[in-house]
């Protein structure tokens, strides 16, 4: 009995023992080298996250300037449209062929700054009625146009493939 017993002591104590050396895990100190690796990899590692966030700050910026850009100049074109409106009423109006040529040339001119900034009139008269490019103010009897632009009230224009004004147009109808 005896020999059980230490056996179980035996055992007991070997358990005891490796709890104690799990609990108390030695830590071994770094030599320099490895110290001075392990701040290496850190300072790498922060240098490339700061990099990386200057880049994307960077882009954001572009960005922020691109679209400041484009709003700004969708905003002073769409103020010059209402001239272009007025110079083609006072095209329709004025008799004198002198000062309709006047008119003409500088209408002309409006033509082309907006054209130089990619901004092209909607084709609206005879198309059929599309809410992506027309706004349907009136609609007239009109049984050879139904569905379709019978004429234009207002002039529409896009800039590149984004609508810049809306065509306002009359549509026909069936006659009732």
């Amino acid at each position: 009995m005896a020999n059980k017993k230490s056996k179980n002591d035996d055992i007991k104590n070997d358990v005891a023992k490796s709890v104690v050396e799990e609990e108390a895990v030695i830590e071994i100190p770094l030599t320099p080298l490895e110290l001075a690796q392990k701040e290496s990899a850190e300072f790498k590692d922060m240098a490339l996250r700061k990099m990386a966030e200057l880049e994307n700050y960077r882009r954001n910026n572009l960005n922020l300037v691109k679209e400041t850009r484009d709003r700004t100049i969708r905003e002073v074109l769409e103020a010059v449209l209402p001239s272009v409106d007025g110079f083609d009423r006072a095209e329709e109006l004025i008799v004198d062929e002198k000062t309709k040529d006047g008119i003409k040339m500088i209408r002309e001119q409006l033509v082309q700054l907006l054209s130089k900034y990619q901004v092209t009139p909607i084709v609206a008269v005879g198309q059929d009625f599309n809410p992506e490019l027309h706004e349907c103010i009136m609609q007239v009897d009109d049984p050879d146009m139904v569905g379709k632009v019978k004429y234009e009230i207002q002039k529409g224009y896009k800039i590149g493939d984004r609508i810049l004004r809306y065509s306002r147009v009359a549509v026909g109808k069936k006659a009732e």
